[in-house]
Order: structure tokens, then C-alpha cells, then sequence
């Protein structure tokens, strides 16, 4: 999923994920967006800006990352897909939602595992999250949330990589 909102010097890229798919296999690769990288003609920065580099279209510059990709990771990168928000939750929609198998990360058995406000929360008009462990399938919007989500309340601990999980878990349960 890629972010809608625009930076200063255009589209960044919310998540990097690489997929390797076959009839046999499914495999997937979380690159941090805080990753420093080579990014051609653009020098050495956070590889989510990639996605903005040389370029004003609203779209971004996919050869720009697929490059710094490349660049990065020593391998050939054969397609982008570049979702905004709105398209991914749809999608799910599509789907009739996503199910997932949320760890007990926290030793917790009972209660909320991953829990906080995406986009000012329910109450701004965004999405709360209060999820357990467990199976559980999200709608759009939640899961939606439950991917983005930076900050976790019910695990201040947790970072980057945890939210990266969370992300390979919805590609799961879209698998």
C-alpha cells in the first residue's frame, strides 16, 4: 500500500514490499521505509522518498523505485503494483473482508493486543482499533488500519518491524 497523501516534493511510499510468487510458493520481503538507500539521481536518502524522486506527477515515479529496489536488494524487480488507500480497502471490501491470525505478542490470552487511532481515530472520522489475538477478519477500513498502524497503545514497544508484520499477515490472509 502506498500513501495518498502528498509530500512536499511529491509521492511517498507508505510501505515497500517485495512478492515472489509462484503456483508453489509465496514469499515476501518488508523493506523499512526509513531504510536508507541509493536512490538514482536523487543520492543517498530514505527509501520511501524513491516513489518522488525526479518527478511532479501526482502518480510518482515507479521506475524510481523499481531502480533503488533493484539497487538495493541486487535483483531484477519484473512488475509494481501501487495501491493508494482507498484501493486497498476496497479490494478487502472486494474480498468480503480479510482473515488474519493475530499472535498474542504481549502474553495477554484476554484483551486487546494492537489497539490505537489511525487518522484521528473514530471519532475524527478515522478508524480505532481495539483487536485480541486471535482469528479475526477485518473489513476494509480495519484492516486497512491494522496494516498502517504506527503506534500500537496496547505495545508501546513495538516498531517498525512489528508494523511490517502486520502487514505480511493481511498479504496472508489475501493469499
Amino acid at each position: 500500500a502506498f500513501s495518498d497523501a502528498a509530500a512536499e516534493s511529491g509521492r511517498r511510499a507508505d510501505t515497500i514490499m517485495v512478492l515472489h510468487t509462484s503456483l508453489t510458493s509465496f514469499k515476501k520481503l518488508s523493506i523499512p521505509r526509513d531504510t536508507y538507500a541509493a536512490i538514482p539521481d536523487c543520492g543517498e536518502q530514505k527509501i520511501n522518498a524513491s516513489l518522488a524522486c525526479n518527478t511532479q506527477s501526482t502518480s510518482g515515479n515507479p521506475a524510481s523505485t523499481i531502480k533503488t529496489v533493484e539497487n538495493f536488494l541486487g535483483i531484477d524487480i519484473n512488475h509494481i503494483v501501487i495501491v493508494d488507500f482507498d484501493g486497498f480497502a476496497d479490494f478487502i471490501n472486494t474480498l468480503g473482508g480479510v482473515e488474519i491470525d493475530v499472535p498474542d505478542t504481549n502474553g495477554k490470552k484476554e484483551g486487546a493486543v494492537v489497539c490505537g487511532d489511525v487518522d484521528g481515530g473514530k471519532s475524527q472520522g478515522g478508524v480505532s482499533l481495539k483487536i485480541p489475538p486471535g482469528e479475526i477478519t477485518l473489513e476494509g477500513d480495519k484492516a486497512l488500519a491494522f496494516a498502517r498502524l504506527r503506534h500500537n497503545e496496547c505495545d508501546p514497544s513495538e516498531d517498525d518491524r512489528d508494523r511490517a508484520a502486520r502487514q505480511q499477515l493481511v498479504l496472508d490472509g489475501i493469499k
